[in-house]
């Protein structure tokens, strides 16, 4: 079960020793960090690890443990195979598929690239991402980063649907277009006031235009004085709160992507709300 604080972490390489490697380094700088493979040792730290071995003056240090212990009344050469050849002269053990399987450890393999999980406190992401060491898992990251992928076809597509929709509406009614403008520019003014001093995400921009391709239906209806029967103010009204009910709800959401979106569209059902009621008033 994930901790309160951690994040799901990807973490790639082009062989198994290096995503070891990298894992035991995230451990490093994560300390908290819950990563299976930290736990073993690549051959790079073997080696080092080694070579200290090889420099350290073991047998020196064998005369002092062996008079030591006779002084504290040890047998003689009680200690003499303390540092056993075995474990001053170690072999490396390779890592492979079949070692991690016996330790219950998975790792994939794509297209010859290596990936392995793990979890980190949310506040070492940057850095670890900055030190191209992982990659955040977590379902509001990729979200987001997807959507800066596409940020300038975006754009260009809220530009040309706006630029279509003046033209429908010249088209379909030149008498009243103001009031027909006024259903998507209202909305809009009103979205972008309620966004000053905040930090325009491309969530609040996405549903900027959702809400202009909604919002000219309304001024469409409204602009239609042949139609002005209760039963299309009723149909618009409703049609209105099933809005709010399917987007406008999301402003309760924890989930940052989420709420951006719940409050473009709460704050646009609001001014559409008071449009529609200056017109009945009207």
């Amino acid at each position: 079960m994930k901790e309160v604080g951690t994040t799901p972490i990807l973490i790639e390489a082009q062989s198994l020793d290096t995503l070891v490697e990298k894992s035991r380094l995230i451990a490093q700088k994560s300390p908290n960090a819950l990563l299976p493979l930290s736990f073993l040792i690549d051959k790079k730290s073997f080696e080092a690890k080694a070579k200290v071995f090889k420099d350290f003056d073991f047998d020196s240090t064998q005369k002092i443990v062996l008079e030591e212990a006779k002084k504290q009344g040890f047998r003689d050469n009680f200690f003499q195979h303390a540092y056993h050849d075995s474990l001053l002269h170690p072999t490396f053990t390779p890592i492979t598929h079949e070692l991690l399987d016996s330790m219950g450890i998975h790792v994939l393999t794509h297209q010859g690239v290596f990936y392995t999980l793990g979890m980190v406190k949310a506040n070492d992401i940057a850095m670890l991402e900055t030190q191209n060491l992982a990659h955040s898992m977590e379902a509001q990251t990729l979200f987001s980063k997807a959507l800066a992928s596409v940020q300038k076809e975006l754009m260009w597509c809220g530009i040309l649907s706006a630029t279509l929709l003046c033209l429908v509406l010249l088209w379909i009614c030149p008498n009243a277009l103001m009031l027909c403008l006024s259903f998507i520019l209202f909305p809009i003014a009103l979205i972008l006031l309620s966004l000053l001093g905040k930090s325009l995400s491309l969530m609040h921009l996405f549903m900027l235009f959702i809400v202009m391709a909604l919002s000219i239906d309304y001024g469409i209806y409204k602009a239609d004085t042949k139609a002005q029967s209760r039963a299309t103010h009723n149909a618009i009204f409703f049609s209105l709160l099933s809005t709010f009910a399917g987007f406008g709800v999301l402003i309760f959401s924890r989930i940052g992507a989420l709420e951006h979106i719940g409050w473009v569209a709460s704050v646009g059902v609001f001014a559409l709300f008071l449009l529609l009621l200056g017109r009945e008033k009207q």
